[in-house]
């Protein structure tokens, strides 16, 4: 049977980041791939399923030492689905996508230029160092290599010797020995292959390739490495292209839309905030100092019996930053979550009326990882009935762009818009944003997958 790996390194922090590479393996699975889960965290799959809250019987997990042990396993595979935030390994010689949960703060803008690809030839050895070819003649490689193909250009593949695996555009085609092909137009073309083969490459027009002055500083070239890239939504795709020169594929997370129908009352005054507990100039906050801040706002301006409730998973590296949030809601209505269990967050989801979400509050468009990338807990939040608050730019804003008045560019107007709800004065149908988080369920995230990941283990005819 062939075989998918999934790198995830830190499968028991349980965020919506893992939650999408499960739902990934599912995908694999239906199209008929092993599926090998391989990560950092010493865990049994029965530990990982009390973590996530589902069986984890179809899968198997290994726990690997590092990622030179993960390249060995990974080439060969099938399919390799690299899910790491903030990693920059390069893909190994197969098939590979790259989730991109969001680019992180080491990521550097990378330059592209046009001209002959017969004179500047740029490939990457096994090792991921790029390599340059000599001027005016077609260049001998080894795989894998990758090339970016401008609109009008053309490119020639000629097979030495073996079998090639070249994706183009997401789709996988198989030269033989003494083989050439031609590709055209704008696209991405991958060549994969055994490190002791190599390829003439011939560059037969205008081909848009990597300024091999960049090259001192590979840190964004292995997203070019990749047979496809996912962005989770519009906000992440914008600064990947900008930052590093990829055209990706949107593909949303999903959400767990079809929610029991045993649900307790609300709490009319109940205000939920779901998130890990780190500090801003660690990355994209949830920024729970400052919403306990904007909660004593709301009490002062308001007699009504508020109740904030913080809920997320605490490392012994964030023990600082979670104490501090801690003192700062001495004395008001704050009850505070620390690495709760599925069962509390699932029962604390329905019995609240508001959802706060405070992540890129105060932060510049100069460091957009300090954003929030997408947004699973508000999403979650609504499929529960639950009307969310969200700061007003990143990926919660593209979620409620149909529900401004649900979006706060300062603390002061996150407590003003919830003075308007808890009045009245601003009513909200919980049908509506019920109904709004349905557009991301799981069946529509299945759906986008498989027509993703079909093409890259289906080689396609000529």
């Amino acid at each position: 049977m062939s075989r998918a790996t999934i790198w995830v390194p830190y499968l028991s922090t349980a965020g919506g980041g893992e939650a999408e590479l499960l739902a990934t393996a599912d995908a694999c699975r239906s199209l008929g791939l092993e599926v090998l889960l391989a990560g950092l965290d010493p865990l049994s799959s029965s530990g990982i399923s009390n973590i996530l809250g589902r069986e984890l019987e179809h899968d198997s997990y290994l726990q690997i030492r590092d990622k030179g042990s993960l390249y060995s396993i990974a080439k060969n595979s099938d399919l390799f689905i690299n899910g790491e935030y903030g990693g920059r390994m390069f893909a190994p010689d197969c098939p590979s996508i790259f989730i991109c949960h969001f680019i992180d703060p080491k990521s550097l803008k990378i330059k592209s230029s046009s001209g002959l690809l017969a004179n500047r030839t740029l490939g990457f050895l096994n090792d991921g160092i790029p390599i340059v070819s000599s001027r005016g003649k077609p260049a001998l490689i080894s795989t894998p290599s990758f090339y970016t193909i401008s609109e009008q250009g053309r490119l020639k593949i000629s097979n030495r010797g073996g079998a090639l695996k070249l994706v183009f555009n997401g789709s996988l085609a198989i030269l033989g020995p003494g083989q050439s092909r031609e590709f055209e137009g704008a696209g991405n073309l991958r060549v994969i292959g055994s490190p002791t083969l190599s390829f003439q490459v011939e560059g037969l027009s205008d081909i848009r390739f990597m300024d091999y002055r960049q090259l001192q500083k590979p840190t964004n070239l292995f997203a070019h490495s990749f047979s496809s890239i996912w962005a989770n939504s519009s906000f992440s795709h914008h600064w990947m292209a900008k930052r590093w020169g990829v055209e990706a594929k949107l593909v949303s997370p999903p959400v767990e839309t079809e929610i029991s129908t045993q649900v307790l009352a609300k709490k009319p005054h109940q205000i939920l905030s779901v998130g890990r507990f780190f500090d801003p100039k660690d990355g994209h906050s949830k920024n729970q100092l400052l919403l306990v801040k904007a909660f004593r706002d709301l009490t002062r301006k308001s007699e009504l019996p508020w109740h904030l409730h913080l809920v997320g998973g605490v490392s012994p590296e964030q023990s600082r930053y979670f104490e501090k949030v801690k003192k700062a809601a001495s004395g008001l209505n704050v009850t505070i979550h620390a690495n709760a269990p599925k069962e509390l967050l699932s029962g604390l989801y329905d019995t609240s009326t508001y959802f706060w979400h405070g992540s890129g509050i105060g932060q510049s468009m100069r460091q957009p990882w300090k954003f929030e990338h997408f947004g699973i807990a508000p999403l979650e939040a609504m499929a529960h009935g639950v009307i969310p608050i969200v700061y007003f730019k990143g990926g919660p804003k593209e979620v409620l762009d149909n529900f401004p008045q649900l979006q706060f560019s300062s603390l002061s107007m996150l407590s003003k818009i919830q003075l308007e709800l808890g009045s009245g004065k601003l009513e909200i149908s919980t049908d509506l944003v019920r109904r709004e988080a349905k557009n991301y369920s799981a069946e529509i995230f299945n759906t986008r997958a498989l027509k993703l990941i079909r093409p890259l283990i289906e080689p396609f005819e000529e």
